[in-house]
C-alpha cells in the first residue's frame, strides 16, 4: 500500500470508527452499545441499562433506540431536578415542616430532613420497615413510609386500648383467656369467654357484663347435631350492642341500687 493509500485508508477507517449516538448526539469513538436498530454510546447506555437488563423497561430483552432514548431524558430530567432540589438546603423540613438544623441535616436522594424525621427512619430501619438506605430514598418515599407507619402505630394502639375492659380496665385480650374463641358474637361454645365483644368491637370484661344480665340475658337452645344428641347454643344479645348502649344499660342498673 503507498503512502497515499495508507494515508487515506486511515482517514476512511477513522471515519467509519467514529459515530454519533442516536440518542444524546454525542460523537463518540468506542464500540458502543449495539440494539436491535443501531449502535448507541455507552455512556448513554450505563445511565438505563439496571432497568432494560432487569427486564423493567423491556420485558421481551429487545431493545430498541426509541424507548432507550425516552428513559435516558427521563433519568437526565430526576437527575437534573435532585440537583436542584439539593442546590440550597430548606429552612423548614419537608415532611414535618420543623425547623431545620444549621449543621449535620440528614440527606435523603434529593434532599434533606431534620434530625427528628430522621431518628423515624432509624427506628423503622431498627424495625425491620423499610429495606431502602435513607440516601436512596426521595422525600415523597419518606412521607409515604412515615404515614404508613404511622397507621400502623395507631392500629397497634387501638388494638392495645382494646384489649382493656372499657369499664373497668380489666384485661381482656386474647391471650388472658387462654383460648382463642374466633367469631365470639355469634355463639358461645362450651361455657362463657372471660369477655364478651360488642356490636363496635370493643370487649367487656365478664364481670361488667354480668352486671347488666338482667337486661340483656344470654340466650340458650339446643339443637339436634345430626348424631342423635343435642347441641347446646348460646346467643348473647351483647354482641349487637355498642359501648354507648352498654354503659347506659349499666348506669341505669346502678341507679337501681
Amino acid at each position: 500500500m503507498g503512502f497515499f493509500d495508507s494515508l487515506f485508508g486511515k482517514k476512511k477507517e477513522d471515519a467509519v470508527s467514529r459515530k454519533i449516538c442516536p440518542v444524546c448526539g454525542t460523537e463518540f469513538s468506542d464500540k458502543g452499545m449495539d440494539v436491535s436498530d443501531g449502535t448507541i454510546c455507552l455512556s448513554c447506555w450505563e445511565i438505563v441499562m439496571d432497568d432494560f437488563e432487569s427486564g423493567i423497561l423491556d420485558e421481551q430483552g429487545d431493545f430498541f433506540i426509541a424507548p432507550i432514548k425516552a428513559a435516558v431524558q427521563t433519568k437526565k430530567a430526576e437527575q437534573d431536578a435532585i440537583s436542584r432540589a439539593k442546590a440550597q438546603k430548606p429552612e423548614n423540613c419537608p415532611i414535618c415542616g420543623g425547623k431545620m438544623p444549621k449543621f449535620m441535616t440528614m440527606e435523603t436522594k434529593d434532599g434533606y430532613i431534620c434530625d427528628a424525621c430522621f431518628g423515624k427512619f432509624s427506628d423503622l430501619e431498627d424495625r425491620k420497615e423499610t429495606e431502602k438506605a435513607l440516601e436512596d430514598m426521595t422525600i415523597k418515599e419518606l412521607s409515604a413510609l412515615f404515614a404508613l407507619a404511622e397507621k400502623k402505630q395507631e392500629a397497634k394502639a387501638l388494638r392495645m386500648e382494646q384489649d382493656r375492659c372499657p369499664v373497668c380496665g380489666g384485661d381482656v385480650s386474647e391471650k388472658s383467656t387462654g383460648s382463642l374463641w374466633g367469631d365470639v358474637k355469634k355463639s358461645v361454645k362450651e361455657g362463657f369467654p372471660a369477655f364478651v365483644v360488642l356490636k363496635d368491637n370493643w370487649k367487656i370484661c365478664g364481670e361488667c357484663a354480668d352486671k347488666v344480665r338482667a337486661v340483656y340475658p344470654v340466650a340458650h337452645s339446643r339443637k339436634p347435631d345430626g348424631d342423635g344428641g343435642y347441641e347446646d347454643v348460646y346467643v348473647d344479645p351483647l354482641n349487637d350492642v355498642t359501648l354507648e348502649a352498654f354503659k347506659k344499660a349499666l348506669a341505669d342498673e346502678e341507679a337501681k341500687g
